[in-house]
């Protein structure tokens, strides 16, 4: 029993010391981005700050003084963050935040993770397995190397479209995309939505800033298979921020064409171009 502990011990503890290792110089990588990301998007009037959805707009071509902060997969607590550590010793800033139906059921308690699982399992092809395993490799490399792929890990300053233009043709099974939409529970996540989002607005008035929160437009057939009950949740939390006043860009039943996005619910260029021609206009009146 005693060299079973001790070679579990041997065993165990490079690997510890190898985290935290990594651990620490990821943190000092992170708070030297933090710093240089401060600086640089001091002299901005403005940012864009979200997930994927907000990322694949360029809103450096069409508003050079906006910088694009837009992160694949970001959490909306890790964009509030962002956002005060960027208004700490800033101020007359305007915040785009992004604030969609998907941010009710990010990273949600399952109400079936079983089924969940296998449901995820089920809509993977042996080559899709394959490629969502590297693609879990690829990340671990960039996590090691401490490459961030966006400088400053605040996104590239002026988001990512793309010339893609999607086809609904070739949507296998539009359910994937919207998984999570059907295994969640939107009761969670909404009264601490709202304390966040209100908390977030007193920051930004006490900065001499503005919030607004922006749904970008996504293709009739991902909102077809949003459940009644995420649109509920979604649209009460909308009516509750209009009555504290915070202004509130919702272009999700904005229908434009297929050709306008590059995939179910991100717009490629020319959507990019089309939404900040609208965004531009509802907030230079």
């Amino acid at each position: 029993m005693r060299r079973f502990t001790r070679n579990t011990i041997i065993f165990l503890l490079p690997m510890l010391v190898f985290g935290i290792v990594i651990s620490y110089l990821r943190y000092q990588n992170l708070m030297k981005n933090i710093n240089e990301a401060v600086k640089d998007y001091q002299s901005k009037s403005g940012f864009f700050v979200g997930d994927s959805h907000i990322k694949a707009i360029d809103t450096y071509t069409y508003d050079s003084t906006i910088a694009n902060l837009g992160q694949g997969g970001e959490d909306i607590e890790v964009s509030i963050a962002k956002i005060k550590i960027l208004l700490n010793k800033n101020t007359h800033k305007t915040v785009y935040l992004s604030f969609a139906e998907n941010n009710i059921v990010n990273n949600p308690e399952m109400k079936d993770e079983t089924r969940r699982r296998q449901f995820k399992y089920e809509l993977f092809s042996s080559s899709e397995r394959l490629m969502f395993i590297l693609g879990h490799v690829k990340e671990f490399i960039h996590f090691v190397t401490f490459d961030n792929m966006q400088s400053h890990g605040f996104g590239n300053g002026r988001g990512m479209p793309t010339t893609k233009i999607f086809n609904p043709k070739t949507v296998k099974n539009p359910r994937f995309v919207v998984m999570r939409f059907h295994y969640s529970d939107t009761s969670i996540n909404r009264k601490k939505l709202q304390n966040m989002i209100t908390d977030l607005n007193d920051y930004l008035i006490s900065k001499q800033s503005k919030l607004i929160l922006i749904n970008v437009p996504a293709t009739v057939l991902y909102k077809e298979y949003i459940p009644k009950t995420v649109f509920d949740t979604y649209n009460s939390l909308l009516n509750i921020f209009a009555q504290k006043d915070i202004e509130i860009l919702n272009y999700e039943n904005l229908n434009l064409n297929d050709s306008l996005f590059q995939d179910m619910n991100h717009l490629n260029v020319k959507g990019s171009k089309t939404i900040m021609s609208v965004i531009f206009q509802a907030t230079h009146k």
